[in-house]
């Protein structure tokens, strides 16, 4: 059983086809995006981030989220760009476990800066919340999948073992 784990990588837990991992990571999904919009992030942060991580996740982008862009002009299209494209060097996968770009934080700043209904928060405590929300997001993931797909107790995981053992006989 140890070695079954020890295989699977982070973006197999958050695309596995299981049924009821799938459920849960869209529930969970609606959750991520539910605490970020408290948190206030930015519609160009929330909707650059849907794009890029969605797909990681084997979650159907539904209709085009390109056909919904809000354009973005000025500072805030370059800062956009940047974060971008520094987060696609570093991963999109990686945003999900708490590694996202700097720029992010920024972008919100400049974007908060200017808002005449500015944020009690600093772009800082909105950087630590997003992350904070992104990792619980993802621990969610990889707990309710591997309970799902291994079972919970002892018990259910060596049942769970020995079947897939026979399935494997059986293939054979």
């Amino acid at each position: 059983i140890e070695q079954a784990w020890a295989t699977e990588t982070h973006s197999h837990i958050f695309c596995c086809p299981n049924d009821d991992a799938l459920k849960q990571r869209k529930t969970d999904w609606l959750a991520l995006w539910k605490n970020l919009h408290k948190a206030r992030t930015s519609t160009v942060i929330e909707q650059a981030w849907r794009y890029h991580m969605q797909p990681l996740l084997g979650i159907s982008l539904g209709e085009s989220i390109v056909d919904g862009l809000i354009p973005a002009h000025g500072e805030v299209a370059t800062l956009l760009e940047r974060a971008i494209q520094d987060q696609s060097e570093i991963g999109w996968d990686k945003l999900l476990v708490g590694m996202g770009s700097t720029i992010w934080k920024s972008l919100q700043d400049f974007i908060d800066s200017n808002n005449p209904k500015r944020p009690q928060r600093s772009a800082t405590d909105w950087m630590n919340t997003a992350v904070y929300q992104l990792l619980k997001f993802s621990i969610r993931c990889w707990k309710d999948r591997n309970r799902k797909v291994h079972g919970e107790t002892r018990q259910e995981q060596k049942a769970i073992a020995l079947q897939k053992a026979r399935d494997k006989i059986t293939d054979i």
